[in-house]
């Protein structure tokens, strides 16, 4: 069914706006539901480091919590066939995700290399489509970029020092993007194999897949492969939320004035996760929207 011209504006308005409002809620919920796997002593740990209060060496480290939360949701064995089935969940869920934010920049369902209508046939193979190439471009890297994300964290949970945790959250950032980016260029050189054999590792340094000059519209998601790299940071944005919430929360917490108008909103006392999914979702909800900025600028800039 084609939509009126006269409609399309307010229609992508009122799709941005609940998407962003879906973000914001959809990240506090989901801490909501960590708080629940977070021991007493833990609460306590995050509540003393929101408040800024001195630490307590009998209770666990606030930077403890993190990579324990790994640990309850993919379980306690990295190399175990449970870790790595609810980490090919993730992969999935997070592809689905950024699939939907492709199709409002494109105002069509995600496809490679061309537009489709959007009728229920075509967006039930589409998806199927999509998952057989998150099958193959992110599975694995994603697998691998969360078992560095859980090693780097555990590394940063050892001494929490502002400088320590900020150098760590970047590492765990550029290592994701460059597993992602080794696995692409690993399915290359499988491709190139199969439609121009022989076998040339030429292809794996020489082919255009994400070359400097595309870095833009990846960023943009004007090109379909945004998609699963944005899928690949999946776990890295978690980091990011987690920590900067945290520190904006004690930020708040340090100014009076501010922190006595939204102490309403955050029971840093008794649900301190809680507190700090409610920061997160805000700032998830204000990358997201700074995000379609971008998009809207990438789409008028050619």
């Amino acid at each position: 069914m084609d939509i009126p011209p006269q409609l399309t504006h307010p229609l992508i308005a009122l799709v941005d706006g609940g998407s962003i409002v879906a973000v914001v809620v959809g990240v506090a919920k989901a801490f909501e539901w960590f708080d629940g796997m977070v021991s007493d002593a833990g609460r306590q740990a995050l509540s003393n480091q929101l408040k800024n209060a001195p630490s307590d060496e009998r209770i666990d480290s606030w930077a403890t919590v993190f990579p324990r939360l790994i640990d309850r949701i993919f379980g306690e064995r990295a190399l175990s066939w449970k870790f790595f089935f609810r980490s090919c969940m993730a992969s999935y869920i997070a592809v689905l995700s950024l699939t939907f934010l492709y199709s409002r920049v494109h105002h069509q369902i995600f496809s490679l290399g061309s537009s489709a209508p959007i009728e229920a046939p075509t967006i039930i193979a589409s998806v199927g489509a999509t998952m057989l190439l998150a099958s193959v471009m992110n599975v694995l890297p994603d697998y691998a970029s969360l078992l560095v994300s859980r090693t780097i964290v555990r590394k940063m949970a050892i001494k929490p020092t502002a400088s320590r945790i900020l150098g760590f959250v970047i590492l765990d950032t550029v290592l994701s993007i460059a597993v992602f980016y080794v696995g692409l260029r690993i399915c290359v050189v499988i491709l190139d194999f199969k439609f121009n054999p022989p076998f040339h590792w030429s292809s794996f340094y020489n082919s255009s897949v994400m070359s400097t000059g595309d870095l833009w519209d990846i960023f943009t998601l004007t090109d379909s492969i945004g998609v699963f790299l944005y899928s690949s940071l999946f776990t890295s944005v978690w980091v990011w939320l987690y920590v900067v919430s945290i520190f904006a929360i004690r930020l708040l917490h340090g100014v009076r004035t501010i922190w006595a108008k939204v102490t309403p909103y955050l029971d840093i006392e008794k649900k301190p996760l809680v507190a700090i999914g409610r920061v997160a979702g805000l700032f998830a909800g204000a990358g997201y929207a700074v995000l379609l900025g971008f998009i809207w600028i990438g789409r008028h800039w050619h």
